[in-house]
């Protein structure tokens, strides 16, 4: 759509933005000649108000999923985890497995991510708050809309932000002993 029809309108991308690092490198290019108004779109990213993430010194999250597979939730709910953490000023430095859980430091301490099926109702946990699940419907449409009226900046920001996300989930599912 960018390169071949040359599209220089709105772009919504599915997330993760990439899972090898052959295509997170084509988007790191893109990057560099942008003219789009891009997004990876996390919902949570655009509703501040209900899902600030208050600063700690370490970040234990139990992050709903009916996924029971590891390796999927790292594609598929891993980048909505960071892209929050992100989001919030949490700036990840590294993320890791160790024995099936998800451990990594942000530049204000340690957290732990655990994908949890069992949960009493959908949502997310950290540091003992219980966040709602989101409501797609009522919401995607007011993300949308916030989408289509930002500016460059805010779009190049989100833009690195999810280069940021796919560079871990490239780094760890190539760590990954059974690919």
């Amino acid at each position: 759509i960018i390169d071949g029809l040359g599209f220089l309108g709105t772009i919504i991308l599915e997330k993760p933005l990439a899972i090898t690092f052959e295509d997170l490198r084509y988007y790191e290019d893109l990057l560099l000649r942008l003219k789009q108004n891009c997004a990876v779109l996390c919902l949570r990213d655009y509703l501040p108000e209900t899902y600030c993430i208050p600063s700690a010194l370490q970040y234990d999250i139990v992050f709903y999923s009916e996924i029971k597979d590891f390796r999927n939730n790292i594609i598929h709910q891993l980048p909505h985890v960071l892209s929050w953490l992100y989001t919030n000023k949490h700036i990840v430095k590294s993320v890791r497995i160790i024995d099936n859980n998800l451990v990594g430091e942000t530049e204000s301490g340690p957290f732990s991510i655990v994908f949890e099926s069992n949960m009493d109702s959908p949502g997310v946990i950290i540091n003992g708050i219980k966040y709602p699940p989101l409501n797609y419907r009522k919401l995607l449409l007011n993300a949308v809309k916030e989408i289509m009226l930002r500016d460059a900046a805010l779009a190049r920001n989100d833009m690195e932000k999810a280069i940021e996300v796919a560079s871990f989930i490239c780094q760890i599912l190539a760590d990954q002993p059974n690919k």
